[in-house]
Parts: C-alpha cells; sequence; structure tokens
C-alpha cells in the first residue's frame, strides 16, 4: 500500500521520514509518500524545515538583522561569513546615521553661539578687552564651526561608502535592492 499525503509546506522544504517527497504543481503543495506493507501498522516521524522568505530592501536590513541571521546555524557557513561582513558594514552604517544629526544640532547651535558674539563684539567695540576677549572666542568658534563642518561632510561620505559596501556584500547573496 502507497499512503500519500498532501500538505501546505514550502517547495524547497526540508522533509525527513518520508519514503519520497515530491511537489504537485496542479495542487501547489507537497506530497509525501509513504510505503506501508500490507496488514500492518506504521507510525514514523515527519521533520520538516521551510525556511522563510522576506523580501526586504537593504536599507531595511539593520545591523541586528545581519548579526543575528549570520549567527543562524541552519545558514551556510559561506553565507553567514557574508551576512557577518554585511552586518558589519552595516553597523558602521548606523553609527555615523545617528552621529549625523548630532553633528548638525551642534552647527546650529554654534551657529547661534557665534551670532551672540559678533553683537556683542558690536556692542563692546569701545571697550577693548571685553572686545578682544569676543573677538577670541569668535574666532575660536568659527575654527570649531569649520571642523564640524568638515566632520559632517565626512561622515556624509562614509555613510555613502558603507551603505554602498552593505549593499556590495549583500549582492553576493542576490540582494539587488
Amino acid at each position: 500500500r502507497t499512503v500519500c499525503l498532501a500538505l501546505d509546506i514550502v517547495e524547497n522544504a526540508r522533509v525527513t521520514g518520508a519514503d519520497a517527497v515530491g511537489y504537485d504543481s496542479t495542487l501547489g503543495r507537497a506530497v509525501l509518500t509513504f510505503r506501508v506493507p500490507a496488514k500492518t501498522e506504521l507510525k514514523r516521524d515527519v521533520d520538516i524545515s521551510q525556511g522563510v522568505v522576506r523580501n526586504l530592501t537593504v536599507p531595511e536590513l539593520s545591523w541586528w538583522y545581519l548579526r543575528d541571521a549570520s549567527r543562524e546555524s541552519n545558514v551556510p557557513a559561506a553565507q553567514r561569513a557574508i551576512l557577518a561582513r554585511a552586518a558589519d558594514a552595516a553597523y558602521a552604517l548606523a553609527i555615523r546615521n545617528g552621529a549625523l544629526p548630532k553633528r548638525e544640532a551642534d552647527v546650529a547651535q554654534l551657529l547661534k553661539d557665534i551670532d551672540r558674539l559678533q553683537d556683542h563684539l558690536r556692542v563692546t567695540l569701545g571697550n577693548s578687552d571685553d572686545a578682544h576677549l569676543a573677538a577670541v572666542e569668535l574666532r575660536a568658534g568659527e575654527l570649531r564651526l569649520s571642523a564640524l563642518r568638515a566632520r559632517i561632510d565626512t561622515l556624509k561620505s562614509e555613510i555613502g561608502i558603507f551603505a554602498n559596501r552593505q549593499k556590495a556584500t549583500l549582492s553576493a547573496l542576490g540582494a539587488r535592492r
């Protein structure tokens, strides 16, 4: 006797415990086949492992998602290595994306401080000590502003570099977006 069991599992699922496994495209289901000798009772354990498919764009992949995926034992070692490299790039990208708004806020505050110092300098022109102190602070502020703007430019450049690195690394897995 042959017993067939149609199951609603994915086409590339791993199945153990059946005598044969096929896929009926008409039914859209996997078919497990068991051969049972006549006049006997048979019990079998069947184990089914299905892969989960999630369509995500590269920017949607957080570094911790990639890190966790790189540690999955059922993922082949070569793919785990790719995922780990992509996680490293995504982590570096996340750090820089987090730092950018902070540096931009620093620039905004510094611009306010510079405006305040310029107003103070105009008011204290008659007092050379106050004017000199305001001028020194103004120059220091301008230097900090220049350094912050350079850091922002560097962050933006690094964001592009790490985003491209993550995308290029994941392309080895077939990622396209």
